[in-house]
């Protein structure tokens, strides 16, 4: 594993251009007229789930070892908030007068809702707020609900013996999602995708990338 002079890996810097310039691609490819982009075009959103991967395999080698007091994970905690958060607060109300709500579908909840689950980071929570201002922020929100669950891992046990079993955890419930949403939700393609974009059927990618 290559590192440079201030101690960053330079793979995993690497891996995260890759994935940025893939998210890129996928919401742009229907602007090139290039036929072999078009075919990959869904592949190229994938692009998230490489950059959760390295997400995942970046917190562990830094905090592995790190988190053994309630102090310590207080401050860790901090450090993620203040890692990601603020720019998604200044950038909720720019979105939101210059573009309103970001909606596929008409919306049953106020405004004043929409903003209020941004800044109190409950809009994963519900299917009409998961995306309704910012659309990736759901992304957003499943990496800081990832940084919460893996800092109190930490903390509690040693993770190192139970890496599989978290895994195989998150793994089963991402299972479950997706089979429960084909049954019980099969023509609605809003909620199956409130499922997909939700940590239910992410979260175990952030887990394999820290097994790595």
């Amino acid at each position: 594993m290559i590192r440079s002079e201030n101690n960053r890996v330079d793979f995993l810097d690497f891996l995260r251009g890759v994935a940025i310039f893939l998210v890129f691609l996928s919401h742009t490819h229907h602007l090139i007229n290039i036929d072999f982009i078009h075919q990959f075009g869904n592949l190229f959103s994938r692009g998230v789930q490489l950059f959760y991967l390295v997400s995942g395999f970046t917190i562990y080698m830094i905090y592995i070892n790190k988190i053994k007091s309630s102090n310590e994970l207080n401050k860790y905690l901090i450090k993620r908030f203040f890692r990601i958060m603020p720019l998604l607060f200044i950038l909720i109300p720019i979105y939101y007068f210059t573009f309103g709500l970001s909606l596929k579908y008409e919306s049953t909840l106020p405004d004043w809702y929409h903003i209020l689950s941004h800044y109190t980071l409950l809009f994963g929570f519900h299917q009409e707020t998961m995306s309704s201002i910012i659309a990736p922020a759901w992304s957003i929100y499943d990496e800081f609900l990832f940084y919460i669950i893996l800092g109190l891992i930490l903390y509690k046990s040693n993770i190192k013996l139970y890496n599989t079993k978290i895994i195989i955890f998150f793994f089963s419930i991402s299972i479950a999602t997706f089979i429960l949403g084909n049954l019980l939700y099969s023509n609605d393609m809003i909620f199956k995708t409130y499922l997909f974009l939700s940590p239910l059927t992410q979260m175990y990618i952030f887990f394999v990338g820290g097994v790595f």
